[in-house]
């Protein structure tokens, strides 16, 4: 059985204790980015629809984390990834179909740009109807 010195054994751990932090640091951004999006979504009064990071999803494979509807009419469907997150073969057919149908689908990599994308695009759906600012009031249910 190998002896480690009490130097070793401490330089041992440190190293450990780095590789767990990178790893978690990866795990974490991405989950900060779920709970941004949810949080801005609830404080803006906005439906959305939101695919588990925790267990398979049973929705369509390929179908981003969030289907956010927007005042208007509008959607906005977002992929959150981490900073060297990339996208499975699935979600970037996806992707490429809502394009091509006119949706609007992003990927963001961080809680800001998670939360300048939403607000940008509340702003163009807006813009796009000549309305005032979304207070997150209810406009009208059927």
């Amino acid at each position: 059985m190998p002896r480690f010195s009490q130097a070793d054994y401490i330089a041992y751990l440190a190293r450990r204790k780095a590789s767990e932090r990178v790893q978690s640091k990866a795990d974490d951004e991405e989950a900060g980015i779920h709970e941004a999006i949810i949080s801005e979504c609830r404080r803006l009064g906005l439906y959305y629809v939101h695919s588990r990071m925790d267990k398979p999803s049973t929705a369509t494979v390929g179908t981003p984390d969030f289907i956010i509807a927007l005042p208007h009419g509008k959607t906005l469907w977002i992929e959150a990834k981490s900073r060297q997150g990339k996208l499975r073969t699935e979600q970037a057919a996806a992707a490429v179909w809502l394009a091509k149908l006119g949706h609007n689908f992003r990927i963001v990599r961080s809680v800001t740009e998670a939360i300048r994308c939403i607000n940008d695009a509340i702003e163009k759906a807006e813009t796009e109807n000549g309305d005032e600012k979304h207070s997150g009031k209810q406009q009208g249910v059927l």
